[in-house]
């Protein structure tokens, strides 16, 4: 019998701000986690875990000290702050597990997994450096960091 979908909020039950101290950045996160285990015959098991969620925002800057306070953080002019979001993550993981009775009160169950079947790339961070003209530079917005894709 399929048991019921459980879903989670990815931030603990909370949709709101996460803040990273060590950059000192507020980022917003609205994603979710949902999992779920099908028991078949002969003792197997199907499960599925997926982690779903929005993209982060991305504060564009010029790469240049425009306003002459040493920083070279400044915003392009008539560009708001998180103007743009990093794509979306999703990651499907997957495992088929049968138990095999050892002796009358023990057992053993082989698993094997599947992480990220979707085989989709996840960023955290993107290039930010907009540039100081009315386009952007050609590496704005390529992906700089990646988050791994296999459960640690």
């Amino acid at each position: 019998m399929p048991m019921p979908i459980a879903a989670y909020p990815a931030n603990g039950g909370r949709i709101g701000t996460v803040t990273n101290v060590a950059q000192m950045i507020s980022i917003n996160v609205i994603g979710f986690i949902a999992d779920t285990v099908v028991r078949g015959p002969y003792q197997t098991t199907l499960s599925f875990v997926g982690n779903f969620g929005s993209g982060l925002p991305v504060n564009s800057i010029t790469g240049v000290d425009n306003n002459s306070d040493s920083y070279k953080v400044d915003r392009p002019l008539d560009m708001g702050r998180n103007s743009f979001h990093t794509p979306s993550f999703k990651t499907v993981d997957v495992a088929l597990g049968k138990r095999f009775a050892v002796w009358e009160r023990m057992s053993a169950e082989a698993r094997v997994e599947a992480l990220n079947v979707l085989n989709s790339k996840n960023f955290i961070t993107v290039r930010n450096t907009f540039g100081n003209s009315g386009t952007p530079q050609t590496a704005f917005l390529h992906p700089s960091l990646e988050l791994p894709t296999a459960n640690q």
